[in-house]
C-alpha cells in the first residue's frame, strides 16, 4: 500500500495479513472465507476476491468484511480467483472455480467503476491470474489448466475482441497463477513448479 506495507492473503484459515517495512505482521481479518487475490483501490480500498464469498471490501481499520457482489446475473459465483483494477477504476476478476479442460466454464467479469456488470469471457479453462497492459488496451488472463496466458484486446469503449492465446506454457505442477505487468510492459508470470517467467511486450 502507499505506506510500503505489503498484504497477503491465507486462504484455508480466512486471515488477511498485513506485513510492516520492518517485518511486524498484523492480522487485519479472520472470517468463514477464502480469501484469495487481493488488490488495492487507487482510494486505499482493500478489495478481496474470495473462493466462497465473493468480491469484498476489507476495513484495513476494523477489518470489517463488506460484500460488493456475492452473485452475478442472479447465479452464483463458480469461485472467484484474482482481480486487477485499470486506470480508470474498472475491475477485472477471473472466476475460476473447478473449470478445466473438461470443463471449460471459468469467467472474466469486469465490474465498471460506474457500477454496471460485465462478463467478458465464459469459456475458460481455469481463469487465474488477470491484469492489463500500460495502456489499459488488452487484457492478459494466466488459463492455469491450458498452460496459457489469453489476450483480450479491447477497442474504443472497451469490448473485448478477438480474443486469443498470447502465450502457450508447458510444465510445472497445473500452469501459470499470478501475472503482472512490470513498467516496460513486461509480463510475469508466476508458473507453478517451473519459477518465474518474464515475456518482453512483444508476446
Amino acid at each position: 500500500d502507499r505506506k510500503g506495507n505489503l498484504w497477503c492473503v491465507d486462504i484455508p484459515f480466512g486471515r488477511i495479513f498485513r506485513i510492516s517495512p520492518k517485518g511486524e505482521w498484523d492480522l487485519v481479518a479472520e472470517y468463514d472465507g477464502w480469501p484469495n487475490g487481493l488488490k488495492i483501490h487507487k482510494d486505499g480500498s482493500i478489495f478481496v476476491a474470495d473462493y466462497r464469498k465473493g468480491l469484498l471490501r476489507i476495513n484495513e481499520k476494523t477489518g470489517a468484511i463488506e460484500t460488493v457482489l456475492g452473485t452475478a446475473f442472479s447465479e452464483g459465483f463458480k469461485g472467484l480467483n484474482d482481480l486487477h483494477f485499470a486506470d480508470n477504476g474498472d475491475l477485472y476478476f477471473t472466476d475460476q472455480g473447478q473449470s478445466g479442460i473438461a470443463d471449460p466454464s471459468g469467467r472474466v467479469y469486469r465490474l465498471r467503476a460506474s457500477g454496471e456488470l460485465q462478463r467478458l469471457v465464459t469459456n475458460a479453462p481455469s481463469p487465474n491470474g488477470v491484469t492489463l497492459n500500460g495502456k489499459n488496451t488488452q487484457v492478459y488472463v494466466a488459463i492455469t489448466r491450458a498452460q496459457q496466458i489469453w489476450r483480450l484486446p479491447l477497442m474504443a469503449g472497451g469490448t473485448p475482441s478477438k480474443t486469443g492465446v498470447a502465450i502457450q506454457l508447458s510444465g510445472g505442477h497445473a500452469g501459470p497463477d499470478g501475472i503482472e505487468m512490470d513498467a516496460e510492459d513486461g509480463l510475469v508470470v508466476c508458473h507453478l513448479g517451473v519459477g518465474v517467467w518474464r515475456f518482453d511486450s512483444n508476446c
